[in-house]
C-alpha cells in the first residue's frame, strides 16, 4: 500500500462535491486520530504499561478506514472511522477508571472529543447514521461507570492523578476538542462555498441549454427551409421528366403537342395554356396556335398572330418573359357551367433553343405563380423548343430527301429517253450516217445536260445538313454529300470507290460491309443508334443512321443508300436531366 496516497486532498471531477467534503474530513480526522493514540501508546509505554496494544489496533483501523476512503469506500470508510473511535475511547477510558471510581476529567474530555467526530463527519442528510452515532457515544460515555477496572483494576493506565503527563493530557485533549471544532466550521464554510459554486454552475448551465435551446430551434428552421427548398426541387425535376417522358412518345406531332400543353398547364396550376410555333418564311414570319387547353373558342378563333401583333407577337419580338398579375379585362376570361370569370395573373414565355426562337408559351391561372414555378416552366420550355427545333429540321430534312427522290427519277426518265433514242439510231443506221455529225452535236448536248443535271443533283445533296451516302453491291463509296467528306476530313474524290475496309481496316471494316450486304441482300431498312468520337471537338457525339437498299439503275444494281442524323445535343440534355435527378436522390437522401 502506498501511504502517501492517504493523505492527499486532491479532488476527483467524478464524485460530488459534498463527498469530495466527507473524503477530506475522513482523511483529516483519521491522520487527527493516529497521532493522539500514538500519543497515547507511547505514554502507557512511558509509565509501565502493557495496554498500549490497545491504541495500536485501534490505529490499525483508521489505516484500513483510509484505505477504503481511497477506493472510494466513502459510506464504509466513515463507518468504521467513527465507531472504531467510539468504541475504543471508551475501552480506553475503562481501563485508565479505577474499580468503583469515576473516569478522570482527561478521559472525559477525550470521549467528547470523539462523541464530536460524526458531527464533522456526517450531515444531517443522513439522519439515521447521526443519531446512531449520537447513541452509541452516550453509551460510550456511560461505559467507565459500569465497566472501570476491566483490564487493569488500579487503572490509570497514562500514569497517576495530578503528574505532569495527566496535565500535558488533559491539555492536548481540549486543544483537540477546539481544533475538531475548528474543522467542523472549516467544513462548514467549504460546504458554504461550493453550494454557492453550485447555484452559480446550475445558473450556467441553465443559460447554456437556454442558449442550446435556440441555436436547436434555429437549426430546426434552417432544416425545414431546406426541405422546403429540397421539395421545390424535386417538384421541378419530375415535372421536366414528364415533359422530357413525352417528347419521347411515338404520338403524332399534333396530338403530342395537345398532351404537352396539357401537362404544363395541369402541373403548373394554370387553367388555360396555348402553344405557339414560328411557321413561314422571313418574308411571312408568324406565330400559329398548334395547341391549346381549356381555351374559349371564341377568344381564339383567330389562331395566326403577327410578330409583334399583342402580348404573344410582342413575347417573340422581345425574346423575353412578359408576367402579368393585372390581367385587362376584356383579355381573356376563364368560362366554366358556373360562370365567367377573369385570372388573376398572365405568363407568356418564348421558346428558345440555342438563341434562336421557335415559339411562345402562353398560360393564364387564377393564382400568382411563384419563383419555383416560373424555374419549372423555363426548364419544360427547354425541352419543348428542342423538340420543336428536331421536328423543323426532319420536316426539312424529308423534302430535300423528296426533291432527292423526285431528281433521280427524273434522271432514270432521261437515260430511258436516250435509250429509246440510241434504239432508234440503231435502226436507222442510213439516217445516222448522214446525220451523223448532227446526232454527234445533239448527243454532246445531251451529256452536257445531263451533266449539269448530276451537278443539280450533287448540290440538292450538299445542301443537306445531314450525312447522305451511296455505295455499290461491293459497298463502295459511289455518291457522297460534303458533310460525308466533312466528317471524313477528306475530299469527295478521296472517297468515291472506297469502303469501310479502307477506313477502319479488316477486323473493323468487315463486319460493318457483311451488315450492309444483308441489307441489300433481305431488303429491310435498319435504324442503328451509334456513339463515336468527334475528332475535332474531342467529345462523344450521338449519331442515328438509316440505311436501306436502292436500285441504282444506271448501274443495274442493287445499293445502299444511307443518312445519319446528329443528335448529340439532344442526348447531352438528356444526360443533363438525369444528372439533375441524381443530384436530388442525394439530397433526400442526406436529410433523412
Amino acid at each position: 500500500m502506498n501511504f502517501s496516497k492517504l493523505f492527499k486532498s486532491e479532488t476527483n471531477s467524478n464524485i460530488g462535491i459534498h463527498q469530495q467534503n466527507s473524503m477530506m474530513a475522513t482523511k483529516f480526522c483519521a491522520a487527527l486520530l493516529i497521532l493522539i493514540n500514538l500519543g497515547l501508546a507511547s505514554l502507557n509505554y512511558w509509565n509501565g504499561g502493557n495496554l498500549f496494544w490497545i491504541p495500536l489496533t485501534h490505529i490499525f483501523l483508521l489505516l484500513l478506514s483510509l484505505a477504503f476512503n481511497l477506493n472510494q469506500s466513502y459510506r464504509t470508510a466513515r463507518s468504521i472511522l467513527i465507531y472504531s473511535s467510539i468504541i475504543f475511547a471508551c475501552i480506553i477510558s475503562c481501563a485508565d477508571t479505577p474499580a468503583g471510581a469515576e473516569p478522570t476529567l482527561e478521559m472525559i474530555l477525550y470521549q467528547v472529543n470523539i462523541a464530536t467526530i460524526p458531527f464533522l463527519l456526517l450531515s444531517f442528510r443522513n439522519p439515521k447514521d447521526l443519531l446512531l452515532a449520537f447513541g452509541l457515544s452516550i453509551l460510550a460515555l456511560a461505559g467507565p461507570l459500569f465497566f472501570a477496572g476491566t483490564f487493569q483494576p488500579e487503572g490509570l493506565i497514562f500514569g497517576p492523578v495530578d503528574t505532569i503527563s495527566r496535565k500535558i493530557t488533559a491539555g492536548f485533549f481540549t486543544l483537540l476538542l477546539f481544533a475538531i471544532i475548528l474543522l467542523m466550521e472549516y467544513f462548514a464554510h467549504l460546504q458554504r462555498k461550493s453550494n454557492e459554486e453550485l447555484v452559480e454552475n446550475m445558473d450556467q448551465k441553465q443559460k447554456d441549454l437556454v442558449k442550446q435551446s435556440e441555436e436547436m430551434e434555429d437549426y430546426v428552421s434552417k432544416i425545414k427551409e431546406q426541405k422546403a427548398i429540397d421539395e421545390k426541387r424535386q417538384w421541378i425535376t419530375q415535372g421536366v421528366s414528364a415533359i422530357d417522358q413525352l417528347l419521347r412518345t411515338n404520338e403524332k406531332d399534333d396530338a403530342l403537342q395537345d398532351q404537352i400543353i396539357r401537362e404544363i398547364v395541369n402541373y403548373a396550376g394554370a387553367i388555360q395554356g396555348g402553344l405557339y410555333s414560328v411557321e413561314g418564311e422571313s418574308e411571312d414570319l408568324h406565330l400559329q396556335l398548334t395547341a391549346c387547353y381549356a381555351y374559349n373558342r371564341k377568344k381564339y378563333h383567330e389562331q395566326k398572330i403577327e410578330i409583334g401583333e399583342g402580348l404573344v407577337g410582342q413575347c417573340y419580338l422581345e425574346q423575353e418573359t412578359i408576367y402579368l398579375t393585372e390581367v385587362p379585362e376584356n383579355y381573356i376570361s376563364i368560362t366554366s357551367g358556373l360562370g365567367e370569370a377573369n385570372p388573376n395573373c398572365i405568363l407568356i414565355m418564348p421558346l428558345k433553343y440555342n438563341e434562336e426562337i421557335v415559339g411562345v408559351i402562353e398560360l393564364a391561372a387564377f393564382q400568382v405563380m411563384d419563383e419555383y414555378h416560373m424555374e419549372y416552366l423555363q426548364k419544360a420550355s427547354h425541352s419543348v423548343a428542342s423538340y420543336l427545333i428536331n421536328n423543323k429540321i426532319n420536316a426539312r430534312t424529308q423534302l430535300l430527301l423528296e426533291e432527292s427522290q423526285l431528281a433521280t427519277e427524273q434522271l432514270r426518265a432521261q437515260e430511258e429517253e436516250m435509250r429509246q433514242n440510241m434504239e432508234e439510231l440503231h435502226a436507222t443506221h442510213e439516217q445516222i450516217t448522214r446525220m451523223q455529225d448532227e446526232q454527234k452535236e445533239q448527243h454532246e448536248k445531251m451529256i452536257t445536260e445531263i451533266q449539269q443535271h448530276a451537278k443539280v443533283f450533287q448540290k440538292i445533296f450538299n445542301v443537306v445538313p445531314n450525312k447522305i451516302f451511296m455505295k455499290d453491291d461491293e459497298c463502295r463509296m459511289i455518291m457522297v454529300n460534303e458533310a460525308v467528306c466533312k466528317a471524313h476530313n477528306c475530299s469527295e474524290e478521296d472517297l468515291l470507290g472506297k469502303s469501310d475496309l479502307d477506313f477502319f481496316g479488316e477486323e473493323v471494316g468487315r463486319p460493318m460491309i457483311d451488315e450492309e450486304k444483308e441489307i441489300m441482300r433481305t431488303g429491310a431498312r435498319e435504324y442503328r443508334q451509334t456513339e463515336a468520337a468527334d475528332l475535332s471537338g474531342g467529345k462523344t457525339k450521338y449519331l442515328r443512321t438509316i440505311k436501306m437498299p436502292f436500285f441504282i439503275d444506271y448501274l443495274g444494281i442493287t445499293g445502299l443508300l444511307g443518312i445519319q442524323f446528329d443528335e448529340t445535343e439532344k442526348y447531352e440534355f438528356e444526360d443533363k436531366i438525369r444528372q439533375l435527378e441524381e443530384e436530388l436522390f442525394k439530397s433526400k437522401k442526406m436529410i433523412k
